[in-house]
Order: structure tokens, then C-alpha cells, then sequence
């Protein structure tokens, strides 16, 4: 290779490079192609990677993305952000797909942890299979005092491929503190409301939680909104401006 080809070739790394360091990652930089057939899951799981030392933005531009596995984040702050719903797709081809949010939080007993927060916004999350598994499922610790922020949902849609394929649950949260919930449509299975149990699913075992929803929108499903937690006869549990649905203790 001659001088000037080396030299290209280095500047065609650059981009990966810089987002890298700077806590920004383009999934195509890392050989996903959005042509929505190829499996980009090796790829996608790639450009995590970079994330997983101390978090950061995951973008997906225009294409969809073909995943044959769970998308499971860091224990970190994660950003997810694409062009649009219907412009930027997450496609899962499996019977357990989605996206996993298990963070931990530190064990300092003063003070919030703010560094495992969720964020994701302008992208379309499919299933091809009746019966997908949860879109996105996120569990942070109830450790008291020490959470200050969970989640930011905006502009999602959550869907199957098609209206006789759907996911098992829409959204699925345990633990959340002031989160936001917003502009988000989720889809279940046209012919049978009962295929996918929930759009959305809050959790609290003990502890209060905050979550603040608007412009939500779940058609085709068993329970549209679904609050439990904390004992069906005291206070603890969630609360804010949603109130409890179902109550099981």
C-alpha cells in the first residue's frame, strides 16, 4: 500500500476513532449496515463496546438494524438515538429480543448516583416473531437516596414487523426515579389483544417512584398501563401522575 492510500485509510478511521474517545458511537462505523437483511448484531454489540468504560451515545442513522439477540447495555449512563420512528429500526429476528437494562448503583452511602441513567429517543424498537419477548426492560436498584434519575423515553415506537407479530410486553420498569415518558406508540397484535400483556409495566417493590407520561399511546394489548408495588394497603410504591391499575401483594 503506497503512502497516500495509508494516509486515507487512516483518515477513514478517524470518525470511529473520535467517537470513541469522546463517548459517541455510529453503529455503521463499526460494520452495521441498517440494509435490513444483513444480521448486524456483531456490529451493533461492537459499537457498545466502546461505551462499556463509562457510557455514552449510541447512535443508529437512517436503515434497519437486524439483531438475532438481546441488546444488553453497560452499567452506565447509555444514550440511544436514531433519526426518527420508522427512519431508525432495532429488528429482532428472536423469541427473547429487546433491549436489557440491569444497572447496578454505588455502594457510597451519601449522595446520588446519576451515572446509570437510560436515554432513548427517535427510533422504532421491532419483532418479526408473535411473541418477541419485552422491548425494553430496565431494573435499577431501590437503594434510598441514592437515585436521582432513571429513564428519558421520547419519540419511540414500539411494534412487530407487521400487525400479526407483536412483543410479549411493551416497556417493563422496576426501581425508576423521575423518569419521563413521552411521544411513545406502542403496537401489540391485531388480532388478539390478549398476544402481548402489557404496554407499559411500573414496578416498585418498596420505595417511591416518579414518572411523568405523556402522549402515550398502546393499542392491541391486554393491560394498556400497568402500576403495581409497595403493599396494597400503605403508600410506599409508585406514584406521580398515573395511579395504580393493579395491585398485587
Amino acid at each position: 500500500m503506497g503512502t497516500l492510500a495509508k494516509f486515507a485509510a487512516i483518515l477513514l478511521l478517524l470518525p470511529s476513532i473520535a467517537f470513541a474517545q469522546s463517548g459517541w458511537i455510529n453503529v455503521k462505523s463499526s460494520g452495521a449496515t441498517g440494509n435490513g437483511s444483513t444480521d448486524d448484531t456483531a456490529s451493533i454489540n461492537s459499537a457498545l463496546a466502546f461505551l462499556a468504560a463509562r457510557g455514552g451515545v449510541i447512535y443508529f442513522p437512517s436503515g434497519r438494524y437486524r439483531m438475532s439477540s438481546k441488546l444488553v447495555l453497560p452499567d452506565k449512563r447509555v444514550t440511544i438515538v436514531g433519526d426518527g420512528t420508522g427512519i431508525s429500526i432495532i429488528e429482532w429476528t428472536n423469541s427473547d429480543g429487546g433491549i436489557l437494562h440491569q444497572p447496578t448503583i454505588d455502594s457510597s452511602p451519601t449522595g446520588a448516583d446519576v451515572g446509570r441513567e437510560l436515554d432513548i429517543s427517535k427510533i422504532s424498537l421491532r419483532t418479526t416473531i408473535a411473541g418477541g419477548g419485552t422491548a425494553l426492560m430496565a431494573t435499577w436498584p431501590e437503594t434510598a437516596g441514592r437515585v436521582a434519575k432513571t429513564l428519558t423515553m421520547q419519540d419511540v415506537e414500539i411494534r412487530g414487523s407487521d400487525f400479526s407479530k407483536h412483543w410479549t410486553g411493551g416497556i417493563n420498569l422496576t426501581g425508576g426515579k423521575n423518569s419521563s415518558i413521552r411521544g411513545v406508540h406502542i403496537f401489540g397484535n391485531s388480532g388478539s389483544n390478549a398476544a402481548m400483556g402489557y404496554g407499559l409495566r411500573i414496578f416498585s417493590a418498596a420505595s417511591s417512584t416518579e414518572y411523568f407520561v405523556s402522549n402515550l399511546e398502546v393499542v392491541f394489548a391486554d393491560l394498556g398501563v400497568w402500576i403495581e408495588g409497595g403493599g396494597c394497603n400503605n403508600r410506599n410504591g409508585p406514584r406521580g401522575h398515573l395511579h395504580r391499575t393493579k395491585c398485587s401483594n
